[in-house]
């Protein structure tokens, strides 16, 4: 077997949100951060026919790429990396040891659904850096959406507005912590729910992940 690009890119972005990485038999790979604040999943090209775990999927990724578009040939504690004359092993880890997600996430249908281009995603986290905000809020007033990166308490009144051109009868601000949209790039249908959860479907990619609002600045009014 060998790891397609697309593959080896979904890898590093699980990796931000948790280091290591249980997978299990199939061709759906999923993750989960230690803060049970996002969980994320993907269908990938690659079919697995074993449970095996990664302690460190960072490490695992640079491994891989020391050696040159190589094999990956699965064993029974370990796997091997083939690529010309060179093969390298690398161990597996207990599984017991590993965060993994233990539920699915269920939110087919929210009390929102917007549509965020992969632009509009980079516009939010380069705002929240040079502006110091830790919060973006998806804001609505009864009619129309914006997406707002900015100081819910009000004290630092420097914020930036998008207009996502979506019409809406309610009021409410959903807001999240920017540091835990850790999504892969791309253009997203995003499912918002007052129970303060949230679905990203990524619409190139079949990567799904579920992030949690932020319950202390969040509000819905219907």
């Amino acid at each position: 077997m060998k790891l397609s690009p697309n593959t080896l890119n979904i890898l590093k972005n699980f990796a931000t949100i948790q280091p290591n990485l249980v997978v299990n038999p199939g061709s759906v790979i999923k993750t989960i951060a230690e803060s049970k604040s996002i969980l994320a999943e993907a269908e990938i090209a690659e079919t697995f026919d074993k449970t095996f775990g990664l302690y460190d999927l960072n490490e695992f990724l640079s491994v891989y790429t020391l050696l040159k578009d190589p094999e990956v040939v699965f064993n029974d504690d370990h796997l091997k990396l083939k690529s010309g004359n060179s093969v390298l092993t690398y161990r597996f880890s207990e599984i017991g040891n590993l965060t993994t997600p233990t539920k699915s996430v269920q939110l087919d249908q929210g009390d929102v659904t917007l549509n965020i281009t992969e632009n509009q995603i980079t516009a939010i986290r380069s705002a929240a850096s040079v502006l110091g905000h830790a919060i973006v809020g998806f804001v609505g007033d009864g009619n129309c959406i914006k997406i707002v990166v900015y100081d819910p308490t009000g004290g630092n009144g420097n914020a930036l507005e998008i207009d996502l051109d979506v019409k809406t009868n309610h009021t409410f601000k959903l807001n999240f912590q920017t540091a835990e949209i850790k999504v892969l790039s791309g253009d997203y249908e995003v499912i918002l729910s007052k129970k303060l959860i949230s679905k990203w479907v990524n619409k190139s990619d079949a990567v799904t992940y579920y992030i949690a609002l932020d319950a202390n600045h969040s509000s819905f009014n219907g």
